[in-house]
């Protein structure tokens, strides 16, 4: 049980915390610059910054799995799918889980094929890594919009991302670079995010079918 709790709290903190800080520190920015406050940073302070990021961090996450599902239809996507079948088959791997099922001619067949793939490899399997790679790209989804939002909020002028930490003896000159950074780390980690997403998804797909196929013979 003590060990139950120490993995769902770091998934906790790591999917529901970081995008949530991330996302409610904009939100400090966005009010701090409107109406010329900065935050006294005391212990009540982070108390409340806590339970907020934590609350918006389950909300985001509700969100992007809503949108990486049905609407850019990301996860069991079955293009990706069909594509790591046709991987399986060329390096000679079984991939016929049901007979009626080894000619699929609609998505939700091809969909279903691999979820029996999926479930008897994660049933039977003695390792945890594509519990581990699922989690990754849980991870990368969770953090999509909050970079997402500190791009966009780079790139007005009247937002200042540094002014809720009161950084008044910085030049103007050094401030411009801080801005500059955060535009183009988050410009990065937003092409980052899209391309980890895709290789580690594709490495999943593929990985059930090798599994699958071992387990099977």
């Amino acid at each position: 049980m003590d060990s139950y709790s120490s993995k769902l709290s770091l998934y906790d903190f790591i999917a529901m915390f970081m995008p949530g800080s991330i996302i409610t520190y904009c939100i400090i920015c966005f009010l701090s610059n409107k109406y010329g406050l900065v935050p006294a940073y005391n212990v009540f302070f982070w108390i409340f910054f806590f339970i907020i990021s934590y609350i918006i961090g389950i909300a985001n996450h509700v969100v992007t799995s809503w949108l990486f599902s049905k609407v850019i239809k990301f996860r069991n996507c079955p293009k990706m799918i069909k594509d790591s079948i046709q991987w399986a088959k060329e390096k000679g791997y079984n991939t016929k889980t049901n007979e009626d099922l080894e000619t699929t001619t609609t998505d939700e067949d091809l969909v279903d094929k691999y979820y029996r793939a999926y479930y008897y490899a994660k049933k039977n399997a003695y390792g945890n890594d594509i519990e581990i790679m699922e989690s990754q790209v849980a991870f990368l989804q969770a953090l999509f919009l909050p970079v997402i939002i500190v791009f966009l909020l780079s790139l007005f002028p009247c937002i200042d991302l540094l002014h809720p930490l009161n950084l008044q003896t910085c030049s103007c000159h050094c401030r411009c670079m801080y801005l500059l950074t955060i535009w183009t780390s988050s410009a990065i980690a937003i092409i980052l995010i899209i391309c980890l997403m895709i290789v580690r998804q594709r490495k999943i797909y593929r990985r059930v079918w090798e599994d699958y196929h071992y387990l099977t013979n």
